[in-house]
């Protein structure tokens, strides 16, 4: 994955293929950018998390579960109509479009779930669902321990890809994408079973 080293809402994140896509994508770039390891683990989740500057403890506020742009095969229609079909996947259509290519015109089989937009952003797609209900002592414990790796965090959203949530609580198979700072906001109030004053 290339991205840009400044937060820009998904704006010039890209899967990179192979090293031809890797050069186009250099000579293009109007930013500095860092190349990552794409991680294949099928679920990403943001933690907010917060502690006072000298406390050895902070707390997790919220966390939100971010499911990726999907379709689900009929075994007759193509990857792009069947976006085409459903009600918020339309909105993405043009843009999934242009990032498949070709594979926007196959044909997923029956009861197939194909992901069509790998990224955990609201500009690709991905619907964003509040699971502030896992919060416990456990999340907690392993919170605070990544926090005291990153000096100067204190407030801010953790971006996790994992297998599993007890993975995350064990501290296994599980990749930081993104420590997002004091810029950031927890992203848990935009499940649409909220309105703006929990928001507030």
């Amino acid at each position: 994955i290339v991205k840009p080293d400044l937060g820009r809402k998904v704006q010039g994140i890209l899967r990179i293929a192979d090293a031809v896509v890797l050069r186009h994508y250099a000579r293009h770039a109007v930013m500095d950018y860092h190349i990552q390891e794409c991680i294949l683990h099928p679920k990403e989740a943001g933690v907010f998390y917060h502690r006072l500057p000298g406390e050895a403890k902070g707390r997790v506020t919220g966390i939100v579960r971010k499911e990726f742009l999907a379709v689900t095969g009929d075994g007759v229609r193509p990857v792009l109509e069947l976006l085409e079909e459903d009600a918020r996947g339309v909105l993405y259509a043009d843009q999934v479009r242009r990032s498949l290519g070709s594979k926007a015109a196959e044909v997923p089989a029956k009861g197939e779930r194909r992901v069509v937009s790998p990224f955990g952003n609201h500009a690709r797609g991905a619907l964003f669902i509040d699971d502030s209900h896992l919060i416990d002592e456990r999340l907690h414990r392993r919170l605070d321990a990544i926090a005291d790796l990153i000096p100067g965090f204190f407030f801010g959203r953790l971006d996790i890809r994992f297998r599993s949530w007890e993975d995350i609580l064990e501290g296994r198979e599980f990749v930081m994408l993104e420590v997002n700072g004091a810029g950031y906001e927890p992203t848990h109030l935009y499940d649409t079973r909220h309105g703006i004053f929990f928001a507030w």
